[in-house]
């Protein structure tokens, strides 16, 4: 992704297989995006959630942010789309509503994740649950911003009006919006904008 990797690890203490996300180096210890990767471990850290992606732990290690997380046997539904591959009707319905359980949770707790897309959208399994990963742009209500005035973040493609104009006080409907983009994508095998800016 753009701040960081993920790698696949064994946790020796409690015999599992976990996913370790670690910020780039050539970005790190650049302040905001360390707080950015700290933000994303707290947001998680609030949310207790089946279709969100949990944190086990945060740490720096040999100069390294890194957060340990649950390993999802599957892919993202970012990897389906690009197939090709058509999702029958039941299993997009209930992908949006896993995901839209999820967001409702987040949303809860003051959390706005403002990345919502599929890469962002774990199909985990052989049920192909939805996971909702990567709150590394996230916004807890009535937090501080980490971007400057007039700068937007996210994936445009699937932001909202107001995220892409980068207004400042963006909430729980930018999700909503998102994951319509997401839904319309997964139904009509075509996203709902496409263009170079």
């Amino acid at each position: 992704g753009g701040f960081g990797a993920v790698y696949s690890a064994w946790d020796k203490k409690l015999e599992r297989e976990v996913a370790v996300k670690a910020l780039r180096h050539d970005m790190f210890p650049t302040p905001i995006v360390l707080e950015r990767f700290q933000r994303e471990a707290r947001a998680l850290a609030q949310l207790r959630h089946a279709h969100i992606l949990p944190v086990y732990e945060v740490g720096v290690g040999d100069g390294i942010a890194f957060m340990v997380m649950p390993f999802i046997r599957g892919e993202t539904l970012g990897d389906i789309l690009r197939r090709g591959e058509r999702l029958a009707v039941a299993d997009a319905i209930r992908i949006v509503a896993e995901v839209a359980r999820a967001l409702e949770a987040a949303h809860q707790a003051g959390i706005v994740h403002r990345d919502v897309k599929p890469d962002n959208i774990l199909i985990e399994g052989r049920e192909r649950h939805a996971v909702l990963s990567d709150f590394g742009i996230a916004k807890a209500s009535g937090g501080s911003e980490l971007t400057g005035s007039g700068v937007a973040i996210g994936s445009p493609q699937y932001m909202s009006p107001e995220q892409a104009s980068a207004e400042r006080n963006i909430d729980a409907r930018s999700d909503i919006y998102s994951l319509g983009s997401v839904a319309y994508e997964m139904f009509a095998g075509r996203r709902v904008y496409e263009a170079d800016s």
